[in-house]
């Protein structure tokens, strides 16, 4: 029995044994997914919007929140993060795995505490900083150069969605000079950190990119995305 809301929350109760289709392969290995990190209901808090945030800045559109708990008590859920803030969260009853859910990005408030983080060397924070200066969400006035420097911050710490957008910024030319090496090393570097939304990007990129942007393609092997110079 599966339950799809928006494509972000699917419930299946239980996960078949079996299966041939290739909706059912790919449900398998989202579901295969390692947890890196287990939250309970109670490390979520609430925000001024209603929807739930956790650890790591992760948060959890209300709605699914609210179905999910009308089908599990809340003293036994459990939530198992597989990778950064918007990577597929597993969903458990106790030890029993029964969905996952995708969060949502809303960043959180531009305050001292999340420059402070930010500037002490924290690699979440420092995306959120991107983020914001990215977005032009309202609390800071858009900069892409600012973007690209707290991008780049994270991104010396392994932050695999900071990779992803660098590439995107390294292929449109956002704060930073166009470079079609760059674009496909980011590339290549967050997926090999598990940012899934990076492998559809480089099919993309295959389609989009000028011949120069082709050759560094056929020179990764020689490059090797430890190359990158930020």
């Amino acid at each position: 029995r599966a339950i799809i809301i928006d494509q972000r929350y699917l419930l299946i109760d239980p996960l078949p044994v079996d299966g041939s289709t290739l909706q059912y392969q790919g449900v398998k290995n989202i579901w295969s997914r390692p947890v890196r990190k287990s939250l309970i209901f109670d490390d979520l808090r609430e925000m001024k919007s209603g929807n739930y945030a956790g650890p790591d800045y992760i948060v959890f559109h209300r709605t699914y929140i609210d179905f999910i708990l009308q089908r599990i008590p809340m003293e036994l859920l459990q939530f198992g993060m597989t990778g950064s803030y918007l990577d597929l969260v597993h969903i458990f009853r106790e030890d029993e795995q029964l969905g996952v859910l995708m969060p949502i990005l809303e960043l959180p408030p531009f305050e001292p505490k999340l420059i402070a983080e930010a500037e002490s060397g924290d690699a979440v924070a420092q995306f959120m900083m991107a983020r914001h200066y990215h977005t032009n969400g309202g609390e800071v006035t858009q900069d892409y150069s600012e973007a690209v420097k707290w991008y780049q911050k994270a991104a010396q710490q392994n932050h695999p969605a900071a990779h992803f957008y660098l590439s995107n910024f390294f292929f449109a030319g956002f704060g930073v000079e166009r470079d079609p090496i760059k674009t496909v090393l980011y590339c290549e570097r967050a997926i090999e950190l598990g940012y899934h939304g990076a492998v559809e990007w480089r099919g993309k990129l295959l389609d989009l990119m000028t011949p120069e942007g082709y050759r560094a393609v056929e020179t990764l092997g020689n490059l090797g995305s430890d190359k990158i110079s930020a």
